[in-house]
């Protein structure tokens, strides 16, 4: 009864939750969402995040309603902090904000990122830097910089007829009077004797045509006003507009390329107030507008950017050895022995081993027996060592008679047939990328220790018996480099060559227009400064010492893009051959009276270097530039 009663409550409550969204809540929650879809497809983020707001408020039981919401939640989180970040850190020149403007706009960002999303702390964060930045007031020197904007005249675009003969006053009056300008004329102006004949000129023609004549110079006073003086060096310093303007190199990697940018800007435009900064790579200039104008070119033209290359380093190291012994060891001494009548018949003596062997048997160990016992093996021990008795460990020969018989012994004879070789290749492939005019190192390979001292402390001595003077002697190691070590400094050199490449036509297609190629084409060359040592350890030593052998070339090379050269090349052979044998005999007889030891050693060394210019000068002069006469 009680499960009854529990299962009833349950479908109740479950009847109860179903109906706690009504149908009409329903088809009003299913309306929005599809009209969020529809806002989201259109990128109206704003009205598709309300849209997807009111379908999980209508049906909150709904997890696609639910899930859309978070989600369109999160992407309008990170648009407003996008959209604060750019604020701040980007000048809108578009609409000429300021930079408390800009401020006040990333506040409102990072502001309605925290209405979609109150637990943010990356938006709280921001929002409470911004507010916490108080605005420095302006200085008067900033005051003044912002009012002191370029002045720029303002003459009539259209283009006159000019046809004059007079004074150069009368002529600056006129042509200011023609593009509908104010003249000024300094109270020190010289007129002189000037003719101007043009047809159909704009004012920019006019005034670099008339100026020179007249020994004159002109600057705007305002957008209707220009003012005219004699041209000379004080009344350039005094009138002309100076524009202050700084210029970021973004390839100076040295401090040395913007010195000489520096001088070459004072050099050739003849600007006199130019101030570098080398920590923020930038150079900044106070000129006239028409030489920052250029120079402005200049720099943009001019590629600072070293050339790269990509050094493709084989090198082939070949050792082979040759061992070889091969013939019949003769014996080249022979011994003598003389054999007397007395010796032949002590050889007859009966056996003193059986003797010894009696006496025990018979007596025992009496003091006299032992004495018997000593005698005997004292006469054993020298029947041993006679000549006699090591004539008949070995073969040999007798001949003569009598007190000339002799005995000749006949030593071994062995034979040789040894044959070892050995072939050791190795190959190392370097890839090397260098910068023009800088060195590049590459090292493979390892560090060798070799012990060069032994340090004892003067407790450890014997001699002065110290108690607790156990002290052990430790050694000194320095670390030898082995294996290839490559340094190599590019230089690339850009120049024009005729075209002699034929690519571009196609001789069997007759209907096909030829395809014009340029007479001219560039082609690189590539001056390496090598430094190549091949370190390795020879096998044999000196004092304990191991000893190293070393193959090292330093020299220059050049060769075109791609090209492979060989730069070393080294062949090392050694060969040793010893003969021994009987005198004559070997020559004679060859390999069967004499044996003969051969060992020849050829190591073999190439290096083959290709470059690859990977990045090349962008042009090999700049475009060229007109620089107006009495120009300001």
């Amino acid at each position: 009864m009680r499960f009854f009663v529990v299962l009833v409550l349950s479908f109740a409550l479950a009847a109860q939750g179903h109906a706690a969204v009504s149908k009409q809540d329903a088809k009003a929650a299913r309306a929005a969402f599809k009209r969020g879809v529809k806002f989201e497809q259109q990128k109206q983020y704003d009205e598709a995040f309300s849209s997807f707001q009111e379908a999980a408020r209508l049906n909150p039981e709904n997890n696609e309603y639910v899930s859309a919401r978070e989600l369109m939640r999160q992407r309008l989180v990170s648009d407003h902090l996008k959209n604060g970040n750019t604020a701040i850190l980007t000048a809108d020149e578009s609409r000429n904000l300021t930079a408390e403007e800009r401020r006040v706009r990333a506040m409102a960002e990072f502001q309605a990122a925290l209405a979609l999303d109150p637990a943010n702390d990356y938006a709280a964060q921001r929002l409470h830097e911004l507010v916490s930045e108080v605005p420095t007031p302006s200085t008067s020197l900033e005051q003044i910089s912002e009012q002191s904007g370029e002045l720029r005249l303002r003459p009539s675009p259209q283009l006159k007829d000019i046809h004059f003969r007079g004074d150069s006053r009368a002529l600056m009056t006129r042509i200011a009077d023609l593009y509908g300008l104010t003249p000024v004329f300094d109270e020190n102006f010289t007129p002189l004797a000037v003719s101007l004949e043009m047809n159909k000129a704009s004012f920019e023609q006019a005034i670099a045509a008339a100026a020179p004549q007249a020994h004159a110079m002109w600057t705007a006073l305002s957008e209707k006003e220009i003012f005219f003086a004699n041209d000379t060096p004080d009344n350039r310093r005094q009138y002309d507009h100076m524009i202050l303007r700084t210029f970021y190199i973004p390839d100076a990697s040295t401090p040395e390329t913007i010195n000489e940018l520096v001088a070459l800007l004072r050099s050739i435009y003849e600007i006199h107030w130019v101030v570098a900064n080398q920590s923020q790579s930038t150079i900044t200039v106070r000129a006239s507008r028409f030489t920052l104008d250029a120079a402005a070119d200049f720099i943009g033209n001019l590629n600072l950017a070293r050339p790269q290359v990509m050094l493709d380093v084989q090198a082939y190291e070949v050792n082979h050895t040759l061992l070889s012994n091969m013939g019949f060891v003769q014996p080249s001494q022979f011994q003598l022995i003389n054999v007397s009548a007395a010796v032949l018949s002590a050889l007859n003596q009966p056996d003193i081993q059986s003797q010894i062997q009696k006496i025990l048997q018979n007596g025992g160990l009496t003091p006299e027996n032992q004495q018997a016992i000593n005698a005997l093996l004292a006469q054993l021990q020298n029947q041993q060592n006679s000549q006699v008795s090591q004539l008949l460990k070995q073969p040999f020969v007798l001949f003569g008679g009598g007190k000339t018989l002799s005995a000749v012994v006949i030593p071994a004879v062995s034979a040789n047939l040894s044959f070892n070789t050995s072939w050791v290749k190795n190959l190392e492939h370097i890839v090397l990328r260098a910068a023009q005019g800088q060195t590049a190192t590459m090292q493979i390979g390892e560090r060798f220790p070799i012990q060069n001292a032994v340090y004892s402390p003067i407790i450890a001595n014997p001699l002065l018996n110290l108690p607790g003077a156990q002290v052990s002697n430790f050694p000194s190691f320095s670390y030898e480099d082995l294996g290839i070590t490559l340094k190599a400094k590019p230089l690339i050199h850009m120049h024009m060559v005729p075209n002699t490449d034929d690519s571009g036509t196609n001789p069997t297609d007759t209907g096909a227009k030829p395809v014009p190629r340029p007479l001219r084409r560039e082609e690189a060359e590539v001056t390496l400064d090598l430094d190549l040592s091949i370190r390795s350890l020879s096998g044999t030593s000196f004092n304990n010492v191991p000893v190293i052998s070393n193959h090292q070339f330093t020299g220059t090379v050049r060769l075109k893009d791609g090209e492979a050269a060989l730069v070393v090349g080294t062949i090392s052979r050694d060969q040793q051959r010893s003969l021994s044998g009987m005198p004559f005999l070997s020559r004679i007889f060859g390999d069967l009276t004499s044996h003969s030891d051969k060992n020849n050693t050829e190591d073999e060394i190439l290096v083959i270097v290709t470059p690859h210019i990977v990045r090349a000068p962008d042009q090999l002069e700049n475009p060229e530039q007109w620089l107006p006469p009495g120009s300001p």
